[in-house]
This record gives structure tokens, C-alpha cells and sequence, in this order.
């Protein structure tokens, strides 16, 4: 197994981490696509910032 620097380890953490984050973030825009579409379909725009700040 190939030695890893200290540098090297942060470097792949940090791409690691930002892939994560992209990959975390289109999910959870996916899965408020519909309840978006649905809020505006019904003409409530209101409903969308109360399913999006609710956990």
C-alpha cells in the first residue's frame, strides 16, 4: 500500500466531502420537487416555505 502525505489525505477529504454535498443536495431537491409542483399547482405558494423549513 502506497504511503499518503498529510496534504494529499486533506486534498482527497475535501473533494470527498464537496462531491457529498452535491450529491446530498441534488437529492433533497429532488425530493422537494414535487411538493414544490404540487403547492403551485393547487396556487398556494405559501405552502412551499413551511415544507421546506420543517425538518
Amino acid at each position: 500500500m502506497p504511503r499518503i502525505s498529510k496534504a494529499e489525505l486533506i486534498v482527497a477529504m475535501m473533494l470527498l466531502s464537496v462531491l457529498l454535498v452535491l450529491l446530498g443536495s441534488t437529492l433533497v431537491l429532488s425530493l422537494f420537487q414535487p411538493v414544490r409542483e404540487e403547492a403551485v399547482h393547487l396556487g398556494s405558494s405559501e405552502q412551499v416555505p413551511a415544507a421546506v423549513a420543517s425538518p
